[in-house]
């Protein structure tokens, strides 16, 4: 199979890669993660659209667990709890630079403070 396919230049430049962070995930917060992580380093792609794409999928998954009978208390914790997780196993990964790990935790930083405000509730009508 094509390396290209697999793992494109634009995650090979980001240790450790979405996926290796994402492993056993839902595939709403996997791809959250994976936006989270390349915003700003896919050739064409811009930052914003990156991180409006991260905030759909967190929306998605709040909505998710809602629509499954939870409360809207409960969905933010387990949306915020979930990205916190893949957060830590982005660090137990060792990643470099240091101004990647800045960055990636600003931006968790941001979208957990986002969801437990509630402030992401009016993306899907929450």
């Amino acid at each position: 199979m094509n390396d290209n396919l697999v793992s494109p230049a634009h995650y090979k430049d980001l240790y450790p890669e979405p996926i290796e962070v994402i492993g056993g995930s839902t595939y709403t917060l996997g791809n959250t993660w994976k936006y989270i992580a390349r915003a700003g380093h896919k050739p064409g792609a811009a930052w914003e659209d990156d991180v409006s794409k991260a905030r759909w999928y967190v929306t998605r998954i709040i909505s998710d667990w809602m629509n499954s009978g939870h409360s809207v208390r409960e969905a933010r914790l387990y949306a915020a709890q979930g990205l916190l997780r893949l957060w830590g196993r982005f660090l137990e990964a060792g990643p470099d630079p240091e101004e990647r790990v800045q960055e990636i935790g600003a931006l968790v930083a941001t979208i957990v403070a986002d969801i437990l405000c509630g402030a992401l509730d009016r993306v899907r009508g929450i």
